[in-house]
Order: C-alpha cells, then structure tokens, then sequence
C-alpha cells in the first residue's frame, strides 16, 4: 500500500511523506471519483478503453538518469510524477525524466506537482528545451498540491465510512501543510468571527493602553521604553509570513513592549526587560529576558547566577518564577516557588533554551486585577535592581572576552561587583 510507502524505505521528509499520503490514497480509492479526475485536470488523455483500475503504481523506481516519486503503469500508458514541497523544480531533472520515460513508453507523459498558485517557470523552460531537442509533442503537464485537494475535498462524501475518514484525515494533513484551496466560506463561521473581532480589537486596545502608561511610569524610575536610535515605542507584532501558504504567520502570536535601564549603554534585543502578552495560552510575561543562543552568553550567565545566588534571591519573592522557551517562542519549562534552585541556571538546565525570562508570570485572573500596572511596575523594578547589584546585564566585550570557569586572569572583561554596565548617560 502506497500511503506508507515512504516509511518503509525510510523516507522521513516532509515531501516524500506528503507524496506517500497523497497518492497512496488516490491509489486505494475510487479511482474514477479521484484519480481520473486529476490526470483529466492535469490534460493526461486516458483513452476511452482505458481502465484507470489497471494502472499500477510504484513509487520512487529508478527510470534511468532519474528517479520519479510516483509511476503510473499498464501496457497501454505510462505516467511519472515530479513531487515537490519545499524545494523548486529543476528544469533539468524534467527534462531527463521525460527523456526516460519516452524511451520506455510511446504514450508518456510527465506530471510536476507543486505547492505554487501558477506554473513554475522552470517547467515551461523544461518544455523548450525539449522542443530544442527534437520532442515537438512533449506531454509535461504541471498541477499543484491545491487543486488535488479540491479533488479529495469535492468528493469527500461520495465514498463509505472508512474512505470519508481517510479523505478527511488527509484534508486536515494538507491544510496543516498550507496546501487547501478556496471553496467557499462557511457562514456559520463568518457570524461567529464578525460577533468576535470587535472583542479582540477591544483587548488589543487594552494592550496598548497599559503599555503606554507603564512607560511613562517606568521612564520616572530610569526606565525607558524606546529603541536605542528611535523616538517610539517599540511593540513588537510578530513575524510576517514569506509566502501565503504560512498562515500561522499572519496573526502574531504575542505583542511585546522591551525595556532598558537607562544605565545599560548597549541595548541588544538578546538583554533587556519585556512586558509580553502571550495570545495562547493567554496570560502575561513581565521581568528580564536574557537570549541564550551564544554559547559564550549562556556559559557566563551560568557562572554568574550561581555565584551570586539568583536562583535564592527569586526564591525569596513572591510569585516569581524563570520561564524557558526554545527559538520558536515555545514554554518548554517553567520553574517556581519551592523548585527554584540553583540547578535551574546549570548549563545543563540551559543547554537547549533559546531565551528565558525571568520574573512574574500573570494568568487571566492576575491580569483583571485593577492593580496590574503596579505589579508589573513592581516587578520590573526589583528585576532590574537584581540585576544591576550582581552584573547580569553583560556588554559585548564582556561577552567576548569570556572564558568559562571563572580563571582571574581570564576575566579581565567582566565587570567587577557593584559596577553596572555603562556609567554613561542615557543620552550617549
């Protein structure tokens, strides 16, 4: 059964995986209710007398220089499939499977599947350079990943109990991928996000107003809450997405206001203080992130949070907590109260975190308090005090000069106790 093809030879990319899933399924169903109606979309002529249950299908079978992902077989035809998911095409790789294929079987034709909306342009110049050498009646045809799940989609109710829930656990597979197509909106669905928005614009507008009022309170107490070489706060709203298909990408998935003592002379975004409002789960960071994808960074913090006792000094707080996250803004872990030690700054405990934060984490119910912006304020405000008197806000030279295991003579870039980074003023 094609569907697992690519496991059984031990084919884990995301791209042989779909192709397996995909014409797998085509290859068990219906085949006049799915598969007929894709070659007929891709312009693949059939024959009347052909039977499309006849076809017999390989999968990543060498033809000669090359290897199509899916072959489609009987006496009369012969069809190659070019799958592609995260890769282009190659102009080159078309025109020697076409090659082959017409070497093997008169009646051939090459299919090219990609996840773009318009034909690549390197499948029309596959077609001229074959043109150039001699083939006048090429049969290379392209179809993208969306038009096979309309296909499955359209049809999805057609077949019995157990095809109707294959179909419907590829679909979400698809889509899951950025790969579903536009039929139409449910309007169900619609009522329910127009009666929503205007609930998420209101909190949106709620974000903005505490982060405003918390800077002016914060720029009193040597806080500013502007980007060194900008005149504004600076509100993150997450990454745009680089293609259409990355939807997750469209809506951010937190907003952030970052902060500096006005004694730190080097802002870098990899230090500083962060008010962050997480959407899922939805609750509330604030207190002082540090990045830790330097290794240099992430040894020299180690040292010195063991050194001065951080992990004792939260402990001491009420309701502080550390919070570690992988790159792609993740919560892998979360320590508090009686499990905040100094194991939690080892290198070991932050081998594989990208950046942590720490401070005071605010669920729903903390975050209706009327008295949020002070305890956040509070927070800010014993976090950078904490900071400075033990020299956890490092400088790029300190950074750089590092060497691990606290040698004398090595240190010379680290900041001697009580010497906070950066006398200089905030203007400079």
């Amino acid at each position: 059964m094609g569907i697992f093809e690519a496991e059984r030879r031990g084919h884990t990319g995301e791209e042989d995986m779909l192709t397996s899933r995909v014409f797998g399924t085509l290859e068990i169903l219906d085949r006049s209710k799915f598969l007929v109606p894709f070659l007929k979309q891709c312009g693949v002529e059939l024959g009347e007398e052909m039977d499309p249950g006849r076809l017999f299908f390989n999968y990543w079978e060498s033809t000669g220089k090359r290897t199509p992902d899916v072959i489609l077989r009987d006496e009369s035809i012969l069809i190659s499939v070019e799958s592609k998911l995260g890769s282009q095409i190659d102009n080159w790789q078309l025109v020697e499977e076409y090659e082959d294929g017409i070497k093997a079987q008169k009646n051939f034709w090459l299919i090219a599947v990609t996840p773009d909306y318009t034909q690549p342009t390197k499948v029309e110049k596959a077609k001229s350079v074959l043109r150039e050498k001699g083939y006048k009646d090429h049969r290379i045809k392209w179809s993208n990943w969306q038009q096979i799940y309309a296909i499955f989609r359209t049809n999805a109710k057609s077949g019995n109990e157990t095809e109707q829930k294959l179909i419907s656990d590829l679909l979400v597979l698809m889509k899951a991928r950025g790969l579903g197509i536009f039929m139409g909106f449910d309007e169900a669905q619609l009522s329910s996000i127009d009666a929503f928005w205007p609930k998420i614009i209101n909190y949106l507008e709620g974000c903005s107003a505490l982060f405003g009022t918390l800077s002016s309170r914060l720029h009193e107490k040597g806080i500013t809450c502007i980007e060194k070489g900008y005149t504004q706060e600076v509100v993150l709203l997450g990454s745009r997405g680089k293609a259409l298909q990355d939807f997750k990408r469209w809506l951010p998935h937190f907003i952030a206001m970052r902060a500096w003592d006005n004694k730190w002379k080097e802002r870098g975004t990899s230090q500083g203080l962060l008010v962050r409002f997480n959407f899922n789960p939805l609750e509330l960071d604030a207190g002082y992130r540090l990045g830790l994808r330097k290794e240099k960074l992430q040894q020299m913090f180690s040292e010195k949070a063991q050194s001065c006792t951080l992990a004792e000094r939260l402990h001491n707080l009420d309701n502080y907590s550390v919070s570690y996250y992988d790159q792609g803004y993740k919560l892998q872990n979360r320590v508090t109260g009686d499990s905040v030690n100094g194991e939690i700054f080892s290198s070991e405990a932050l081998r594989d975190t990208s950046f942590l934060i720490i401070g005071r984490v605010f669920n729903q119910e903390g975050m209706a308090s009327p008295k949020l912006v002070e305890e956040i304020e509070e927070c800010l405000m014993k976090i950078r005090d904490i900071v400075n008197e033990n020299c956890l806000y490092f400088s790029e030279q300190a950074i750089n000069t590092f060497t691990p295991h606290g040698n004398a003579e090595d240190m010379e870039g680290l900041p001697s106790e009580g010497e906070p980074i950066g006398q200089e003023s905030a203007e400079d």
